[in-house]
């Protein structure tokens, strides 16, 4: 696909496959290096950490000194070099899909709405390094990894253990955490430098190109926003990675399509919208290009080797969630739940299988029995009005769904049960 006779070498991933996400989260490989690299441009984001040796290390036109406890984040279409090996280099490279991390860690894991840009953070500071305690807990991370899954290179087949991909991601989450926790001790003069000196940088075109997609960027925007004109950023890119402008915006969407066919239940129309295609009809054309199958007919053909982590999915069903537990002292009908999110009872049913373990009758039925008690114990309330209170229309309904909860009436737990106002 690239001319290997460039000044770039472009990077897909550690197994240079179309997608490193089939069965798992990420990837880990232990690689190794004596001699300094050409530059590379990573397609998929990355993190390096530093077990042993020492040497000089540029990223995005930024040099940094590599030394044991260095973790350095790459970015989705960010260049980067090892340009001088003083000793041996030994590290660990984790591959991730950027698009599935970044929306979870915005959204679905940032349960609060904390104001905390991790991403952001990473490519004002490219690297952190790691005290005692982080060094430990980053090795500790990247061996379980490695227990999970394997080396890339090795190629060995590993039995995959229960919550595979949940606990494969909750370790991702943890070393971005870590970054961010580390970067807070570094200088603000380092950070604002690093800002500064990027900015101006004009490797950081690919970059800027790839998060920005949605915009349906043109030559004019990159003239306009690195003071270039539109044929010398053409020949830039051409003379870096040995293809053109239009090709390298094509391949970029074609890789963000893909990981969002994998990770979202986005429709089409959605899809262009975000990536910047026309329309959704454009989308499938385009995919039917490369692929010779429609999407559909994709996704059947993944449905056994993907498991889907669907972002959107999920906030669809957190907020049937939440309309249940806002509004569960109403006489509220499976129907009208299943029309109020536009779904079908099927669909709502799922959703509380799948989150809750439990059908929407009995997850109604135990949120009001929880309501019911904490009534009981901090009011003298008679047991018929808070059943009325928390929906149901008669006590021996509210007894009956009260005895299957905790084993006693009602009456029986307010005299046996003490309620527990603090938290400790």
């Amino acid at each position: 696909m690239f001319s290997k006779d460039k000044n770039i070498v472009v990077q897909n991933d550690i197994s240079k496959s179309t997608s490193i996400i089939n069965k798992t989260v990420l990837a880990i490989d232990l690689q190794y290096l004596t001699t300094p690299t050409y530059p590379i441009l990573h397609q998929n984001a990355r993190f390096w950490y530093i077990l042993e040796g020492r040497g000089k290390f540029e990223i995005q036109g930024r040099k940094i000194d590599i030394e044991p406890g260095v973790l350095i984040g790459v970015l989705p279409w960010q260049c980067t070099e090892v340009i001088e090996v003083i000793e041996p280099i030994k590290y660990y490279v984790i591959v991730y899909e950027f698009d599935l991390v970044n929306g979870s860690m915005k959204n679905s894991l940032n349960v609060l709405k904390e104001n905390y840009d991790v991403f952001g953070n990473i490519y004002s500071n490219t690297f952190v390094k790691c005290n005692e305690i982080q060094s430990e807990y980053v090795e500790s991370i990247c061996n379980n990894i490695q227990f999970e899954l394997g080396l890339e290179s090795e190629k060995k087949i590993v039995p995959e253990r229960p919550l595979n991909n949940i606990f494969l991601f909750t370790l991702l989450v943890d070393l971005c955490i870590i970054f961010y926790r580390a970067s807070q001790d570094k200088k603000l003069s380092d950070t604002n430098d690093s800002k500064r000196r990027r900015t101006s940088h004009k490797i950081e075109i690919f970059h800027y190109m790839y998060f920005k997609l949605n915009s349906r960027i043109t030559l004019q925007d990159l003239s306009d926003r690195y003071y270039m004109s539109r044929s010398a950023i053409s020949k830039y890119i051409y003379d870096s990675i040995g293809i053109s402008f239009n090709e390298l915006v094509s391949i970029m969407r074609m890789a963000r399509l893909l990981n969002y066919i994998h990770f979202s239940d986005m429709t089409l129309k959605e899809l262009a919208m975000l990536l910047g295609y026309s329309d959704a009809s454009h989308i499938s054309k385009f995919f039917h290009s490369k692929f010779k199958m429609n999407i559909s007919e994709y996704k059947n053909a993944k449905s056994e080797d993907i498991k889907t982590l669907r972002i959107k999915e999920y906030e669809k069903c957190k907020n049937v969630i939440m309309y249940i537990l806002d509004n569960y002292y109403l006489d509220l009908t499976l129907d009208e739940v299943a029309i109020e999110h536009n779904l079908s009872n099927d669909d709502v049913n799922n959703i509380l299988e799948y989150f809750m373990e439990k059908s929407y009758t009995s997850f109604l039925n135990y949120v009001r029995i929880i309501k019911a008690s904490e009534i009981l114990l901090k009011t003298d309330k008679s047991v018929s009005d808070i059943a009325l209170e928390v929906g149901y229309n008669n006590s021996r309904t509210f007894n009956r769904n009260f005895m299957k909860t905790y084993s006693l009436s009602p009456t029986e737990f307010r005299k046996k049960t003490k309620c527990q106002d603090e938290l400790l």
